[in-house]
Protein backbone atom coordinates (compact mmCIF):
# COMPACT_ATOMS: atom_id res chain seq x y z
CA UNK A 1 0.00 0.00 0.00
CA UNK A 2 1.31 3.48 -0.84
CA UNK A 3 -0.35 4.82 2.31
CA UNK A 4 1.86 5.38 5.35
CA UNK A 5 1.24 2.99 8.25
CA UNK A 6 -1.00 4.31 11.00
CA UNK A 7 0.58 4.93 14.35
CA UNK A 8 -2.73 4.21 16.13
CA UNK A 9 -4.71 1.06 15.26
CA UNK A 10 -8.22 -0.07 16.20
CA UNK A 11 -6.81 -2.59 18.64
CA UNK A 12 -5.08 0.31 20.40
CA UNK A 13 -8.42 2.09 20.64
CA UNK A 14 -10.16 -0.99 22.07
CA UNK A 15 -7.40 -1.47 24.63
CA UNK A 16 -7.56 2.18 25.70
CA UNK A 17 -11.33 2.09 25.98
CA UNK A 18 -11.21 -0.87 28.36
CA UNK A 19 -8.59 0.91 30.44
CA UNK A 20 -10.59 4.15 30.39
CA UNK A 21 -13.58 2.43 32.01
CA UNK A 22 -11.53 2.16 35.20
CA UNK A 23 -10.76 5.90 35.38
CA UNK A 24 -12.44 8.51 37.55
CA UNK A 25 -13.75 10.29 34.43
CA UNK A 26 -15.54 7.11 33.34
CA UNK A 27 -17.07 6.74 36.79
CA UNK A 28 -18.20 10.39 36.69
CA UNK A 29 -19.86 9.94 33.29
CA UNK A 30 -21.52 6.70 34.34
CA UNK A 31 -22.84 8.40 37.48
CA UNK A 32 -24.42 11.03 35.25
CA UNK A 33 -26.31 8.39 33.25
CA UNK A 34 -27.45 6.62 36.39
CA UNK A 35 -28.78 9.92 37.69
CA UNK A 36 -30.26 11.03 34.36
CA UNK A 37 -31.95 7.76 33.43
CA UNK A 38 -32.66 6.48 36.92
CA UNK A 39 -36.00 6.45 38.63
CA UNK A 40 -39.27 5.35 37.14
CA UNK A 41 -39.27 5.05 33.36
CA UNK A 42 -42.47 4.24 31.56
CA UNK A 43 -42.46 2.10 28.43
CA UNK A 44 -43.46 4.10 25.37
CA UNK A 45 -47.01 3.02 24.52
CA UNK A 46 -47.24 3.57 20.79
CA UNK A 47 -50.52 2.50 19.19
CA UNK A 48 -50.05 -0.59 17.03
CA UNK A 49 -52.03 -2.13 14.19
CA UNK A 50 -51.28 -5.65 15.34
CA UNK A 51 -50.95 -7.37 18.69
CA UNK A 52 -47.46 -7.37 20.11
CA UNK A 53 -45.94 -10.86 19.70
CA UNK A 54 -44.80 -12.81 22.73
CA UNK A 55 -41.40 -13.42 21.16
CA UNK A 56 -39.29 -10.46 19.97
CA UNK A 57 -39.22 -9.88 16.25
CA UNK A 58 -36.89 -7.73 14.18
CA UNK A 59 -38.95 -7.87 11.00
CA UNK A 60 -39.18 -4.39 9.58
CA UNK A 61 -39.12 -2.15 6.58
CA UNK A 62 -38.31 1.42 5.61
CA UNK A 63 -40.61 4.07 4.20
CA UNK A 64 -38.55 6.77 2.45
CA UNK A 65 -39.56 10.42 2.38
CA UNK A 66 -37.91 13.80 1.94
CA UNK A 67 -38.33 17.34 3.18
CA UNK A 68 -39.02 19.89 0.49
CA UNK A 69 -36.19 22.34 -0.15
CA UNK A 70 -38.40 25.15 1.13
CA UNK A 71 -39.17 23.39 4.40
CA UNK A 72 -35.55 22.34 4.86
CA UNK A 73 -34.39 25.92 4.45
CA UNK A 74 -37.04 27.20 6.86
CA UNK A 75 -35.90 24.68 9.47
CA UNK A 76 -32.25 25.65 9.06
CA UNK A 77 -33.09 29.35 9.35
CA UNK A 78 -35.32 28.79 12.39
CA UNK A 79 -32.62 26.68 14.07
CA UNK A 80 -29.98 29.36 13.54
CA UNK A 81 -32.24 32.03 15.00
CA UNK A 82 -33.09 29.80 17.97
CA UNK A 83 -29.43 29.07 18.68
CA UNK A 84 -29.71 25.32 18.10
CA UNK A 85 -28.68 22.83 15.44
CA UNK A 86 -31.10 21.52 12.83
CA UNK A 87 -30.69 18.10 14.43
CA UNK A 88 -32.04 19.44 17.72
CA UNK A 89 -35.08 20.97 16.01
CA UNK A 90 -35.88 17.75 14.14
CA UNK A 91 -35.44 15.67 17.30
CA UNK A 92 -37.66 18.02 19.32
CA UNK A 93 -40.37 17.75 16.66
CA UNK A 94 -40.08 13.95 16.79
CA UNK A 95 -40.59 14.07 20.56
CA UNK A 96 -43.67 16.25 20.15
CA UNK A 97 -45.10 13.74 17.67
CA UNK A 98 -44.45 10.88 20.10
CA UNK A 99 -46.17 12.89 22.83
CA UNK A 100 -49.19 13.50 20.62
CA UNK A 101 -49.41 9.78 19.82
CA UNK A 102 -49.04 8.50 23.37
CA UNK A 103 -49.95 11.35 25.70
CA UNK A 104 -46.80 10.54 27.69
CA UNK A 105 -44.65 13.37 29.01
CA UNK A 106 -41.44 11.55 29.97
CA UNK A 107 -39.91 10.60 26.62
CA UNK A 108 -36.69 8.68 26.03
CA UNK A 109 -35.27 8.48 22.52
CA UNK A 110 -32.08 6.70 21.49
CA UNK A 111 -29.63 8.69 19.38
CA UNK A 112 -26.46 7.25 17.79
CA UNK A 113 -23.26 9.30 18.09
CA UNK A 114 -20.23 8.90 15.81
CA UNK A 115 -17.80 8.35 18.68
CA UNK A 116 -14.85 9.83 16.78
CA UNK A 117 -14.05 12.48 19.36
CA UNK A 118 -10.26 12.00 19.22
CA UNK A 119 -7.99 13.15 16.43
CA UNK A 120 -6.04 9.88 16.27
CA UNK A 121 -9.16 7.85 15.34
CA UNK A 122 -10.23 10.06 12.42
CA UNK A 123 -8.40 7.93 9.82
CA UNK A 124 -9.15 4.56 11.40
CA UNK A 125 -11.54 2.05 9.84
CA UNK A 126 -13.67 0.54 12.56
CA UNK A 127 -16.84 0.77 14.59
CA UNK A 128 -16.88 3.71 16.98
CA UNK A 129 -20.62 4.45 17.08
CA UNK A 130 -22.23 4.60 20.51
CA UNK A 131 -25.83 5.17 21.57
CA UNK A 132 -26.96 7.85 24.00
CA UNK A 133 -30.44 8.34 25.41
CA UNK A 134 -32.04 11.79 25.26
CA UNK A 135 -34.64 12.08 28.01
CA UNK A 136 -37.04 15.02 27.82
CA UNK A 137 -39.86 16.17 30.07
CA UNK A 138 -42.79 17.54 28.07
CA UNK A 139 -45.09 18.21 31.02
CA UNK A 140 -47.09 21.42 31.33
CA UNK A 141 -48.06 21.66 27.64
CA UNK A 142 -45.08 23.95 26.86
CA UNK A 143 -44.67 25.86 23.62
CA UNK A 144 -42.24 24.46 21.07
CA UNK A 145 -39.48 26.90 21.94
CA UNK A 146 -39.49 25.59 25.50
CA UNK A 147 -39.42 21.99 24.27
CA UNK A 148 -36.48 22.91 22.06
CA UNK A 149 -34.67 24.41 25.03
CA UNK A 150 -35.18 21.23 27.04
CA UNK A 151 -34.03 19.04 24.14
CA UNK A 152 -30.94 21.21 23.58
CA UNK A 153 -29.99 20.89 27.23
CA UNK A 154 -30.41 17.11 27.08
CA UNK A 155 -28.40 16.77 23.85
CA UNK A 156 -25.48 18.86 25.12
CA UNK A 157 -25.33 16.92 28.37
CA UNK A 158 -25.51 13.58 26.54
CA UNK A 159 -22.66 14.52 24.20
CA UNK A 160 -20.56 15.60 27.16
CA UNK A 161 -20.99 12.10 28.61
CA UNK A 162 -21.02 10.04 25.41
CA UNK A 163 -17.86 7.99 26.08
CA UNK A 164 -19.61 5.41 28.28
CA UNK A 165 -20.68 2.44 26.10
CA UNK A 166 -24.43 1.96 26.03
CA UNK A 167 -24.20 -1.63 27.26
CA UNK A 168 -22.38 -0.37 30.36
CA UNK A 169 -25.19 2.11 31.03
CA UNK A 170 -27.78 -0.69 30.76
CA UNK A 171 -25.68 -2.90 33.02
CA UNK A 172 -25.45 -0.15 35.65
CA UNK A 173 -29.16 0.72 35.57
CA UNK A 174 -30.37 -2.90 35.39
CA UNK A 175 -33.79 -1.98 33.97
CA UNK A 176 -36.63 -4.46 34.14
CA UNK A 177 -36.26 -6.32 30.86
CA UNK A 178 -39.07 -7.11 28.45
CA UNK A 179 -38.09 -9.63 25.83
CA UNK A 180 -40.27 -7.94 23.22
CA UNK A 181 -38.70 -4.47 23.55
CA UNK A 182 -35.27 -2.88 23.77
CA UNK A 183 -34.13 -1.59 27.18
CA UNK A 184 -34.43 2.10 28.15
CA UNK A 185 -35.96 3.27 24.86
CA UNK A 186 -38.19 1.90 22.10
CA UNK A 187 -37.65 4.50 19.37
CA UNK A 188 -34.58 6.07 17.81
CA UNK A 189 -33.63 9.17 15.85
CA UNK A 190 -30.61 9.13 13.54
CA UNK A 191 -29.15 12.24 11.91
CA UNK A 192 -26.24 12.27 9.45
CA UNK A 193 -24.50 14.92 7.40
CA UNK A 194 -22.86 14.50 3.99
CA UNK A 195 -21.50 17.21 1.74
CA UNK A 196 -22.47 15.27 -1.39
CA UNK A 197 -23.56 11.84 -2.56
CA UNK A 198 -21.49 11.65 -5.77
CA UNK A 199 -17.85 12.29 -6.64
CA UNK A 200 -15.82 12.53 -9.82
CA UNK A 201 -12.12 11.70 -9.64
CA UNK A 202 -9.90 11.34 -12.73
CA UNK A 203 -12.63 10.00 -14.97
CA UNK A 204 -14.17 7.84 -12.23
CA UNK A 205 -17.73 8.59 -11.10
CA UNK A 206 -18.77 7.40 -7.65
CA UNK A 207 -22.34 7.52 -6.37
CA UNK A 208 -23.56 6.37 -3.02
CA UNK A 209 -23.85 5.00 -0.59
CA UNK A 210 -26.76 2.74 -1.54
CA UNK A 211 -28.62 1.06 1.30
CA UNK A 212 -29.19 -2.68 1.00
CA UNK A 213 -32.67 -3.71 2.14
CA UNK A 214 -32.39 -5.94 5.21
CA UNK A 215 -36.13 -6.13 6.05
CA UNK A 216 -35.26 -5.67 9.70
CA UNK A 217 -35.90 -3.01 12.34
CA UNK A 218 -34.35 -2.98 15.80
CA UNK A 219 -36.83 -0.43 17.16
CA UNK A 220 -40.54 0.26 16.81
CA UNK A 221 -39.83 3.53 15.03
CA UNK A 222 -36.59 5.06 13.87
CA UNK A 223 -36.50 8.22 11.81
CA UNK A 224 -33.35 8.58 9.73
CA UNK A 225 -32.46 12.04 8.41
CA UNK A 226 -29.52 12.57 6.10
CA UNK A 227 -28.59 16.04 4.90
CA UNK A 228 -26.82 16.04 1.55
CA UNK A 229 -25.89 19.59 0.68
CA UNK A 230 -29.18 21.49 0.96
CA UNK A 231 -31.36 18.38 0.73
CA UNK A 232 -32.83 16.37 3.58
CA UNK A 233 -33.41 12.73 2.62
CA UNK A 234 -35.27 10.75 5.26
CA UNK A 235 -36.81 7.38 6.04
CA UNK A 236 -39.03 5.89 8.71
CA UNK A 237 -37.83 2.45 9.72
CA UNK A 238 -40.49 0.51 11.61
CA UNK A 239 -41.29 -2.97 12.87
CA UNK A 240 -43.70 -4.39 10.34
CA UNK A 241 -45.18 -6.97 12.71
CA UNK A 242 -46.55 -4.09 14.80
CA UNK A 243 -47.23 -1.30 12.32
CA UNK A 244 -48.78 -1.33 8.86
CA UNK A 245 -47.59 0.50 5.78
CA UNK A 246 -50.65 2.76 5.99
CA UNK A 247 -49.78 3.70 9.57
CA UNK A 248 -46.19 4.44 8.56
CA UNK A 249 -47.32 6.78 5.79
CA UNK A 250 -49.60 8.53 8.28
CA UNK A 251 -46.72 9.01 10.73
CA UNK A 252 -44.58 10.53 7.97
CA UNK A 253 -47.29 12.94 6.81
CA UNK A 254 -47.95 14.01 10.41
CA UNK A 255 -44.25 14.57 11.09
CA UNK A 256 -43.98 16.77 8.00
CA UNK A 257 -47.12 18.68 8.95
CA UNK A 258 -45.74 19.19 12.45
CA UNK A 259 -42.48 20.59 11.05
CA UNK A 260 -44.44 23.02 8.86
CA UNK A 261 -46.46 24.12 11.87
CA UNK A 262 -43.37 24.59 14.00
CA UNK A 263 -41.65 27.00 11.64
CA UNK A 264 -44.91 28.95 11.25
CA UNK A 265 -45.89 29.16 14.92
CA UNK A 266 -43.05 28.06 17.24
CA UNK A 267 -44.64 29.88 20.18
CA UNK A 268 -47.77 27.71 20.05
CA UNK A 269 -48.37 25.12 22.77
CA UNK A 270 -47.43 21.66 21.57
CA UNK A 271 -51.04 20.51 21.99
CA UNK A 272 -52.06 23.12 19.40
CA UNK A 273 -49.43 22.40 16.74
CA UNK A 274 -50.95 20.83 13.61
CA UNK A 275 -50.34 17.18 12.78
CA UNK A 276 -52.38 17.31 9.58
CA UNK A 277 -51.29 19.06 6.41
CA UNK A 278 -53.62 21.49 4.68
CA UNK A 279 -54.92 18.92 2.18
CA UNK A 280 -55.31 16.28 4.88
CA UNK A 281 -57.20 18.77 7.07
CA UNK A 282 -59.59 19.60 4.22
CA UNK A 283 -60.20 15.90 3.56
CA UNK A 284 -60.76 15.23 7.27
CA UNK A 285 -63.23 18.12 7.64
CA UNK A 286 -65.12 16.97 4.54
CA UNK A 287 -65.30 13.43 5.91
CA UNK A 288 -66.57 14.66 9.27
CA UNK A 289 -69.22 16.77 7.58
CA UNK A 290 -70.40 13.79 5.58
CA UNK A 291 -70.62 11.81 8.80
CA UNK A 292 -72.58 14.57 10.54
CA UNK A 293 -75.11 14.64 7.73
CA UNK A 294 -75.84 10.93 8.20
CA UNK A 295 -78.10 11.54 11.18
CA UNK A 296 -80.51 8.82 12.31
CA UNK A 297 -84.13 9.30 11.36
CA UNK A 298 -86.44 10.78 13.97
CA UNK A 299 -85.76 13.01 16.95
CA UNK A 300 -84.15 12.52 20.33
CA UNK A 301 -87.47 11.63 21.92
CA UNK A 302 -87.94 8.83 19.39
CA UNK A 303 -84.48 7.43 20.14
CA UNK A 304 -85.47 7.63 23.82
CA UNK A 305 -88.68 5.68 23.17
CA UNK A 306 -86.65 2.92 21.52
CA UNK A 307 -84.68 2.56 24.73
CA UNK A 308 -87.91 2.49 26.72
CA UNK A 309 -89.06 -0.55 24.72
CA UNK A 310 -85.72 -2.31 25.22
CA UNK A 311 -85.16 -1.51 28.92
CA UNK A 312 -88.35 -0.14 30.54
CA UNK A 313 -87.21 -0.98 34.07
CA UNK A 314 -83.63 0.26 33.76
CA UNK A 315 -82.73 3.45 35.65
CA UNK A 316 -82.78 6.45 33.30
CA UNK A 317 -82.41 9.38 35.72
CA UNK A 318 -80.76 9.66 39.13
CA UNK A 319 -80.97 12.93 41.05
CA UNK A 320 -80.26 13.24 44.78
CA UNK A 321 -82.52 10.55 46.31
CA UNK A 322 -84.79 10.31 43.27
CA UNK A 323 -84.56 7.64 40.59
CA UNK A 324 -86.75 7.24 37.53
CA UNK A 325 -86.84 4.23 35.26
CA UNK A 326 -87.11 4.60 31.50
CA UNK A 327 -90.76 3.49 31.73
CA UNK A 328 -91.71 5.99 34.47
CA UNK A 329 -89.84 8.84 32.78
CA UNK A 330 -91.65 8.08 29.54
CA UNK A 331 -95.07 8.01 31.26
CA UNK A 332 -94.52 11.41 32.90
CA UNK A 333 -93.24 12.91 29.64
CA UNK A 334 -96.28 11.56 27.79
CA UNK A 335 -98.59 13.04 30.43
CA UNK A 336 -96.98 16.48 29.93
CA UNK A 337 -97.14 16.10 26.14
CA UNK A 338 -100.91 15.48 26.31
CA UNK A 339 -101.40 18.64 28.43
CA UNK A 340 -99.37 20.68 25.94
CA UNK A 341 -101.35 19.38 22.97
CA UNK A 342 -104.58 20.29 24.74
CA UNK A 343 -103.22 23.84 25.00
CA UNK A 344 -102.62 23.88 21.27
CA UNK A 345 -98.88 23.13 21.17
CA UNK A 346 -97.77 21.70 17.84
CA UNK A 347 -95.02 21.94 15.21
CA UNK A 348 -93.14 25.23 14.83
CA UNK A 349 -94.19 26.38 18.29
CA UNK A 350 -91.58 27.47 20.85
CA UNK A 351 -92.17 26.61 24.51
CA UNK A 352 -90.23 28.16 27.38
CA UNK A 353 -88.75 25.79 29.96
CA UNK A 354 -87.88 27.42 33.29
CA UNK A 355 -87.05 24.72 35.86
CA UNK A 356 -84.12 23.94 38.12
CA UNK A 357 -81.75 21.08 37.30
CA UNK A 358 -83.87 18.10 38.27
CA UNK A 359 -85.85 15.23 36.73
CA UNK A 360 -88.51 17.86 35.92
CA UNK A 361 -86.12 19.40 33.38
CA UNK A 362 -85.73 16.05 31.55
CA UNK A 363 -89.49 15.46 31.69
CA UNK A 364 -90.09 18.98 30.32
CA UNK A 365 -87.67 18.55 27.40
CA UNK A 366 -89.09 15.17 26.38
CA UNK A 367 -92.71 16.32 26.86
CA UNK A 368 -92.22 19.38 24.64
CA UNK A 369 -90.54 17.31 21.91
CA UNK A 370 -93.24 14.63 22.08
CA UNK A 371 -95.90 17.37 21.66
CA UNK A 372 -94.11 18.46 18.47
CA UNK A 373 -92.73 21.75 19.76
CA UNK A 374 -89.27 23.13 20.47
CA UNK A 375 -88.02 24.41 23.80
CA UNK A 376 -86.28 27.58 24.91
CA UNK A 377 -84.20 27.06 28.09
CA UNK A 378 -84.84 29.80 30.66
CA UNK A 379 -82.50 29.83 33.65
CA UNK A 380 -84.64 30.49 36.76
CA UNK A 381 -81.66 32.20 38.46
CA UNK A 382 -81.71 35.04 35.92
CA UNK A 383 -83.46 38.32 36.84
CA UNK A 384 -87.17 38.34 36.12
CA UNK A 385 -86.82 41.29 33.74
CA UNK A 386 -84.21 39.39 31.71
CA UNK A 387 -86.46 36.33 31.50
CA UNK A 388 -89.43 38.42 30.39
CA UNK A 389 -87.33 40.00 27.63
CA UNK A 390 -86.18 36.57 26.40
CA UNK A 391 -89.75 35.27 26.31
CA UNK A 392 -90.97 38.32 24.40
CA UNK A 393 -88.03 38.41 22.00
CA UNK A 394 -88.43 34.69 21.11
CA UNK A 395 -92.19 34.95 20.70
CA UNK A 396 -92.90 32.39 23.41
CA UNK A 397 -96.58 32.14 24.43
CA UNK A 398 -96.28 29.28 26.91
CA UNK A 399 -93.71 28.62 29.64
CA UNK A 400 -93.33 25.50 31.77
CA UNK A 401 -92.40 26.45 35.31
CA UNK A 402 -91.55 23.68 37.74
CA UNK A 403 -93.24 21.10 35.53
CA UNK A 404 -96.56 22.96 35.21
CA UNK A 405 -97.76 24.94 32.18
CA UNK A 406 -98.43 28.61 32.78
CA UNK A 407 -99.45 31.21 30.21
CA UNK A 408 -97.55 34.46 30.35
Amino acid sequence: SPLPPLSFQYTDYAREQRAWMETEEAKRQLAYWKRRLGGERGVLRLPTDRQRPMQPSDKGTRAPFALSEGLAEKLRRFSREAGVTTFMTLLAAYKVLLHRYTGQEDLLVGVPVAGRTREEVEKLIGFFVNTVVIRTDLSGDPDFREVLRRVKEGVLEARAHQEVPFDKVVEALQPERDGTQSPLFQVMFNYERAEQDHWHRQGLSITGPERVATNTAKFEWCIHVKTIGNRMVCALEYQSELHSETAAKRVISQYLALLEGIVEQPDAAISCLPVLGKQARKAWVAEQRRGLLKLPEGGIHQRFEEQVKKNPNAIAVTFAQTQLSYGELNRQANRLARVLRQKGVGPNQLIGLSVERSPAMIIGILGILKAGGAYLPLDPSLPQQRLMWMVKDAGVSLVIVGGEAAAL
